[in-house]
């Protein structure tokens, strides 16, 4: 039986690139050799390692990036069973660490921790990067979704925030990620995503709020409203942050796009601007 083990690569183009490019001519074609400045892989099979990749921010405030990486499928050795998995590597002048220097591991059967990763911004303004790891498959999928505080020393060991779906089979977590600062308060919010709804939670000075401050339900045709979540950065120069949410499964599959804007009381009611797609 043969083991399949995901490699995750990620490629830094400089002028001064490591990119070993062959001559080609009209009549022959010859293959382009790459060398990955860093790569890291899993240490188990099947377990998806990659699943998910983005930024982190600056988890730890030494002045370089990081790196989140997840694999939801992660089996421990000993039961075998399927609870996720996520590592961030800190970046340096040298660039990101050979090894992981923080992992999480979701704790229960089938949970899916880690299907959903991504930088959450700094949720309670005190200066360093935090992140936000989404767990669709918690508690028979009403899913539940979890925040982890940058500091000094680097990522908190434990969940500093979480939330849960509290609707039986309602993907909770599905999608996650920073929303921005969307009502200008100087503190990051995240959006999070559910079966056929989205919600977005405030940072401030204690961290994120407890229960949602904005909320969008898709109508009956957009079947899959909030598929994919994101800040949209800000868009009409505004001073606030935006909001983008994916319905591929809008119209038959046609596929739509919307987005919120930001304003002082938070974000608009009803989406001001939308894009769909063609048959």
């Amino acid at each position: 039986m043969k083991k399949k083990i995901t490699i995750l690569y990620i490629l830094a183009l400089t002028l001064s690139s490591s990119l070993e490019l062959s001559a080609q001519s009209s009549d022959s074609l010859k293959p382009i050799l790459i060398s990955f400045p860093w790569s890291a892989e899993s240490d188990r099979a099947n377990s998806n390692f990659g699943n998910k990749v983005a930024t982190a921010g600056d988890v730890n405030g030494d002045g370089y990036s990081d790196v989140i990486v997840s694999e939801f499928n992660f089996r421990n050795s000993y039961d075998k069973k399927e609870k996720g998995r996520v590592f961030v590597f800190y970046g340096s002048r040298t660039g990101l660490s050979k090894s992981p220097n923080w992992i999480a591991k979701g704790d229960q059967n089938g949970g899916a921790f880690g299907k959903s990763a991504s930088m959450a911004g700094d949720v309670n303004g005190d200066g360093y990067s935090d992140v936000i790891i989404g767990a669709y498959g918690y508690n028979d999928k009403e899913g539940m979704v979890f925040v982890y505080y940058g500091s000094l020393t680097g990522l908190s060991k434990t969940a500093n925030w979480s939330a849960e779906g509290n609707e039986e089979k309602s993907n909770f977590g599905s999608s996650v990620a920073t929303a921005g600062d969307v009502n200008g308060d100087k503190f990051s919010d995240v959006i999070i995503s559910a079966e056929d709804r989205v919600f977005v939670y405030y940072g401030s000075t204690n961290g994120l709020s407890k229960t949602p401050n904005w909320s969008s339900i898709g109508s009956k045709n957009n079947v899959y409203f909030g598929n994919c979540v994101s800040t949209a950065g800000d868009v009409n120069g505004d001073g606030f942050s935006d909001i983008i949410i994916g319905d591929f499964g809008y119209n038959n599959e046609e596929g739509m796009v919307f987005v919120y804007y930001g304003s002082l009381i938070g974000l608009s009611k009803n989406c001001k601007l939308t894009a769909k797609g063609t048959k």
